[in-house]
């Protein structure tokens, strides 16, 4: 099982949701709404909007470069390095993109606190 615990998804904006009530065990992905291969997923009202190609460049903006995941340590007796890693899959196609997390330790991690912003 890839979290342990339930997860509580709250959307606290139409671009940001915040994660609790989880911990790491290995790997475990977030997805969009209807996103059914995800292990959590986001609610429908969060709402990144990869649009366009942002003025200066040359490349349109994708959900990998939009969103920004932020992961807090919530257990006080234990060090602040979580050894999480973050990446993406899909990060063109809304309907199967996943925020891919990796714990390099076996065990489960400490309670974390997950918030996935869209910046764009």
């Amino acid at each position: 099982m890839p979290f342990v615990g339930t997860p509580v998804v709250k959307q606290t904006s139409d671009r940001s949701v915040k994660i609790t009530g989880v911990q790491l065990n290995g790997e475990g992905t977030i997805g969009l709404s209807g996103n059914s291969a995800a292990d959590i997923q986001l609610p429908a009202g969060f709402k990144p909007r990869p649009e366009g190609i942002p003025y200066g460049t040359s490349s349109p903006v994708t959900l990998a470069d939009g969103i920004l995941v932020t992961i807090n340590n919530v257990d006080n007796e234990s060090p602040d390095y979580l050894g999480i890693f973050i990446t993406y899959s899909n990060p063109t196609n809304p309907a199967t993109f996943l925020i891919n997390l990796e714990s390099g330790d076996e065990d489960p991690s400490n309670g974390l606190e997950i918030t996935v912003q869209w910046l764009s």
